[in-house]
């Protein structure tokens, strides 16, 4: 996993704005040379807020490409986040982006379903998966949802699956941690 210092963040930002600018826009920007120093895979997710609100949130949450190439994906990805109309050029100025590059998530071994709000700590993001739906949360989430059971219950609706699948045996779950970049 990167270690990631500020300004390593500050190059991530810059690159994650310029793709969501070339996105909505089809106008180049010049790429950083810098970011060609992230060329180990990572997984990483890019939110958009607008007025302090959700305007997108996508990524990888493995790592299956290299991080320079990562973070333009997600940015560009985030812009058409299904939950959402499409992002458009006027509303670039009003963006505030946010970058979460992630740790490879570690699978959880669940005994006793009830056991697993004990096992989840509030610095952790959770993938679940149960048959072929799926859904995560990035660590922030815990803000929204800080009782793990209320945490685990939108996890499930996220994912389409009952309220309460994550009692029931049958559900997989990973954990992973993320670095977190915000632009001001």
């Amino acid at each position: 996993m990167y270690k990631l210092k500020k300004t390593d963040g500050a190059i991530l930002l810059r690159a994650a704005r310029a793709a969501i600018k070339y996105h909505v826009t089809k106008k180049k920007t010049k790429e950083s040379a810098k970011l060609a120093k992230f060329n180990e895979p990572a997984g990483v997710f890019v939110s958009l807020y607008k007025s302090g609100c959700l305007r997108g949130c996508v990524g990888l949450p493995y790592p299956i490409m290299p991080l320079c190439q990562a973070i333009k994906e997600a940015a560009m990805s985030a812009c058409c986040d299904p939950r959402f109309i499409p992002l458009k050029a006027e509303e670039l100025p009003e963006i505030k982006i946010e970058v979460s590059v992630l740790s490879t998530p570690e699978e959880i071994t669940v005994i006793e379903p009830m056991e697993l709000p004990k096992m989840l700590t509030k610095d952790e993001g959770l993938i679940i998966r149960r048959g072929n739906k799926s859904a995560l949360f990035l660590p922030q989430v815990w803000k929204h949802f800080p009782q793990p059971e209320d945490f685990l219950t939108q996890l499930c609706m996220k994912a389409g699956l009952a309220t309460d699948a994550w009692k029931e045996r049958g559900c997989r779950f990973w954990k992973f941690s993320a670095q977190i970049f915000s632009e001001k």
